[in-house]
């Protein structure tokens, strides 16, 4: 499903990818743990498209990304991948239920078919009675819920996470990743989620360490909670 060979990025004085190889299978779950600044974002970001390597390739689905228009990567995001951040990013002016079937919209499809999708996964996040509240009237453990049934609303192949519950307490932290994990479950969907929280790492088939830009370390976790 997702191929890396040999990726990597630098800034002005920093190399901060330095020759990342890795592959996924479709369906599997992993996560990317490491301090701050070993390049676990970036990748993800390399990754989902949102911003080029300056070297290497990112096959997905047998297809050669790297070298794609800025307006076919849009498009190839907007239908195959979802994404969800430590910071939720959701449009103030709108409601959740409108936040939810905004990446719907854009794709095209019906305005019922993605309402009714909306109204469906944010009741099963227990967002029924909040989905015509704007963000700034939800809590934070309601507005990430918002922002998964964001990512969900039109049904992709990847989610890519990076660090999904770090602005959560304990327990809407545990929600939240619970969700996720019951999601994969269903559509069987390739999932990342870039963390700096054992227990997160735990809970997925793999976990890559990075440090100082290369992954040193690929262990493979006994633990499946779903």
């Amino acid at each position: 499903m997702i191929e890396c060979i040999n990726i990597k990025k630098s800034y002005p004085q920093l190399q901060v990818l330095k020759g990342i190889d890795l592959k996924l299978e479709q369906g599997q779950l992993i996560s990317i743990l490491g301090a701050s600044g070993a390049g676990k974002s970036t990748l993800l970001h390399i990754i989902g498209t949102l911003d080029k390597a300056d070297s290497g390739e990112i096959i997905i689905d047998g297809i050669n990304y790297s070298k794609k228009s800025a307006g076919e990567l849009a498009q190839f995001r907007n239908k195959n991948l979802g994404f969800i951040f430590q910071f939720h990013h959701l449009l103030p002016e709108f409601t959740a239920l409108e936040n939810v079937c905004i990446p719907g919209f854009i794709a095209g499809r019906k305005e019922k078919e993605v309402t009714a999708q909306a109204q469906s996964l944010l009741s099963k996040l227990g967002m029924e009675p909040r989905m015509n509240q704007k963000p700034g009237q939800l809590s934070g453990g309601e507005q990430q819920r918002v922002a998964l049934a964001r990512a969900l609303i039109n049904s992709p192949k990847i989610l890519l996470a990076d660090e999904p519950t770090g602005n959560l307490d304990k327990q809407n932290a545990e929600q939240v990743l619970n969700l996720i994990l019951s999601f994969r479950k269903e559509s069987n969907m390739t999932i990342i989620i870039v963390t700096h929280d054992q227990t997160i790492a735990s809970k997925t088939d793999y976990s890559l360490t990075m440090q100082d830009g290369k992954i040193i370390q690929n262990t493979k976790n006994n633990l499946n909670v779903l």
